[in-house]
Protein backbone atom coordinates (compact mmCIF):
# COMPACT_ATOMS: atom_id res chain seq x y z
CA UNK A 1 0.00 0.00 0.00
CA UNK A 2 2.59 2.13 0.76
CA UNK A 3 4.59 1.86 -2.45
CA UNK A 4 1.64 3.03 -4.80
CA UNK A 5 0.71 6.24 -2.94
CA UNK A 6 4.67 7.02 -2.93
CA UNK A 7 4.45 6.12 -6.81
CA UNK A 8 0.96 8.51 -7.11
CA UNK A 9 2.99 11.21 -4.98
CA UNK A 10 5.96 11.01 -7.37
CA UNK A 11 4.24 11.08 -10.47
CA UNK A 12 2.20 14.33 -8.76
CA UNK A 13 5.28 16.05 -8.11
CA UNK A 14 6.61 15.89 -11.66
CA UNK A 15 3.64 16.67 -13.28
CA UNK A 16 3.03 19.61 -11.40
CA UNK A 17 6.85 20.77 -11.63
CA UNK A 18 6.54 20.28 -15.25
CA UNK A 19 3.83 22.78 -15.30
CA UNK A 20 5.59 25.64 -13.27
CA UNK A 21 8.58 25.23 -15.38
CA UNK A 22 6.31 25.78 -18.55
CA UNK A 23 4.52 28.83 -16.79
CA UNK A 24 7.68 30.47 -15.99
CA UNK A 25 9.22 29.97 -19.46
CA UNK A 26 6.21 32.02 -20.97
CA UNK A 27 5.01 32.05 -24.69
CA UNK A 28 8.78 33.21 -26.55
CA UNK A 29 6.28 34.76 -29.31
CA UNK A 30 4.67 37.13 -26.96
CA UNK A 31 7.31 38.09 -24.58
CA UNK A 32 7.75 42.08 -24.44
CA UNK A 33 5.44 42.47 -27.05
CA UNK A 34 3.98 46.04 -26.79
CA UNK A 35 5.85 47.88 -29.93
CA UNK A 36 4.25 51.04 -31.61
CA UNK A 37 5.32 52.98 -34.50
CA UNK A 38 3.80 56.11 -36.78
CA UNK A 39 5.07 55.60 -40.40
CA UNK A 40 6.44 58.37 -41.98
CA UNK A 41 7.29 57.03 -45.16
CA UNK A 42 5.74 53.96 -47.11
CA UNK A 43 7.00 53.16 -50.77
CA UNK A 44 4.08 52.00 -51.43
CA UNK A 45 2.68 53.58 -54.91
CA UNK A 46 -1.23 53.70 -53.90
CA UNK A 47 -0.31 55.42 -50.63
CA UNK A 48 -0.07 59.43 -51.14
CA UNK A 49 2.66 61.48 -48.65
CA UNK A 50 -0.52 63.13 -47.06
CA UNK A 51 -2.60 60.11 -46.88
CA UNK A 52 -0.03 59.02 -43.85
CA UNK A 53 -1.07 61.08 -41.48
CA UNK A 54 -1.97 59.21 -38.50
CA UNK A 55 -0.39 55.73 -40.34
CA UNK A 56 0.89 53.68 -37.74
CA UNK A 57 1.52 50.24 -36.91
CA UNK A 58 1.40 48.14 -33.37
CA UNK A 59 1.89 45.20 -31.71
CA UNK A 60 0.66 44.12 -28.62
CA UNK A 61 -1.26 40.88 -26.62
CA UNK A 62 -5.03 40.48 -26.33
CA UNK A 63 -6.41 38.37 -23.81
CA UNK A 64 -7.53 35.02 -25.07
CA UNK A 65 -5.76 35.77 -28.40
CA UNK A 66 -2.14 36.26 -28.29
CA UNK A 67 0.18 38.85 -29.58
CA UNK A 68 -1.71 40.52 -32.59
CA UNK A 69 -1.08 43.40 -35.01
CA UNK A 70 -2.69 46.71 -36.10
CA UNK A 71 -1.25 48.11 -39.71
CA UNK A 72 -3.15 51.22 -40.29
CA UNK A 73 -1.89 53.35 -43.84
CA UNK A 74 -4.92 54.47 -44.32
CA UNK A 75 -8.86 54.42 -44.38
CA UNK A 76 -8.88 51.84 -46.76
CA UNK A 77 -5.15 50.19 -45.90
CA UNK A 78 -6.44 48.54 -42.47
CA UNK A 79 -5.31 45.28 -41.22
CA UNK A 80 -5.85 43.55 -38.07
CA UNK A 81 -4.79 39.98 -37.53
CA UNK A 82 -2.31 37.59 -35.37
CA UNK A 83 1.14 37.85 -35.15
CA UNK A 84 2.21 33.98 -36.34
CA UNK A 85 5.69 34.59 -34.70
CA UNK A 86 8.14 37.27 -33.12
CA UNK A 87 11.91 37.30 -32.69
CA UNK A 88 14.06 40.17 -31.88
CA UNK A 89 17.79 40.43 -32.28
CA UNK A 90 20.12 43.34 -31.27
CA UNK A 91 18.61 46.45 -33.39
CA UNK A 92 16.21 44.37 -35.35
CA UNK A 93 12.61 42.57 -34.72
CA UNK A 94 11.11 40.30 -37.06
CA UNK A 95 7.44 39.26 -37.07
CA UNK A 96 5.29 37.32 -39.19
CA UNK A 97 2.11 38.83 -39.71
CA UNK A 98 -0.98 36.40 -39.99
CA UNK A 99 -3.25 36.62 -43.28
CA UNK A 100 -2.04 40.22 -44.18
CA UNK A 101 -1.90 40.07 -47.78
CA UNK A 102 -6.00 39.84 -49.19
CA UNK A 103 -6.05 38.51 -45.57
CA UNK A 104 -4.72 35.13 -46.39
CA UNK A 105 -1.42 35.37 -47.20
CA UNK A 106 1.06 36.05 -44.35
CA UNK A 107 4.05 38.54 -44.46
CA UNK A 108 7.01 39.18 -43.21
CA UNK A 109 7.81 42.55 -41.05
CA UNK A 110 11.01 43.33 -40.17
CA UNK A 111 11.85 46.56 -38.24
CA UNK A 112 15.62 47.55 -37.70
CA UNK A 113 17.48 50.20 -36.00
CA UNK A 114 18.85 53.05 -37.93
CA UNK A 115 22.74 54.11 -36.33
CA UNK A 116 22.78 56.59 -34.71
CA UNK A 117 19.14 57.77 -34.98
CA UNK A 118 16.98 56.33 -31.37
CA UNK A 119 13.84 57.25 -32.42
CA UNK A 120 13.99 56.21 -36.43
CA UNK A 121 13.75 52.88 -37.81
CA UNK A 122 13.72 51.09 -41.44
CA UNK A 123 10.90 48.81 -42.39
CA UNK A 124 10.34 46.30 -45.02
CA UNK A 125 7.12 43.98 -45.71
CA UNK A 126 7.33 41.24 -47.98
CA UNK A 127 5.49 37.67 -48.60
CA UNK A 128 6.54 35.17 -45.84
CA UNK A 129 6.40 32.52 -48.45
CA UNK A 130 7.40 34.22 -51.78
CA UNK A 131 5.81 31.13 -53.79
CA UNK A 132 2.56 33.12 -52.77
CA UNK A 133 3.53 36.78 -53.99
CA UNK A 134 2.62 37.31 -57.37
CA UNK A 135 3.79 40.19 -57.85
CA UNK A 136 7.20 40.46 -56.29
CA UNK A 137 5.95 42.71 -53.46
CA UNK A 138 8.74 44.56 -51.22
CA UNK A 139 7.24 47.35 -49.67
CA UNK A 140 9.47 50.09 -47.47
CA UNK A 141 8.50 52.09 -44.53
CA UNK A 142 10.23 54.63 -42.39
CA UNK A 143 8.94 54.63 -38.89
CA UNK A 144 9.43 56.54 -35.91
CA UNK A 145 8.92 54.54 -32.39
CA UNK A 146 5.42 55.78 -31.04
CA UNK A 147 7.29 56.05 -27.19
CA UNK A 148 9.96 58.95 -28.63
CA UNK A 149 7.17 61.01 -29.63
CA UNK A 150 5.24 62.26 -26.49
CA UNK A 151 8.63 63.15 -24.63
CA UNK A 152 10.29 65.97 -24.39
CA UNK A 153 13.49 65.13 -26.01
CA UNK A 154 11.87 64.30 -29.13
CA UNK A 155 13.49 65.49 -31.83
CA UNK A 156 14.73 64.00 -35.47
CA UNK A 157 18.60 63.24 -35.37
CA UNK A 158 20.37 63.96 -38.58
Amino acid sequence: MQKPLSIVLFVLLTVMGCGLSVAKAGNPVTAGLNHRYAICFSSDETTGDNQLQGAFVRFSLKAGIGAVYDFRLSDEQHVEGRVESYNEREGERDYVLAAFFDRRANARFRVVDMPDCDNLKVAVLYYADEREDPAETYLQYILIDEDFIDTPNYHLKQ
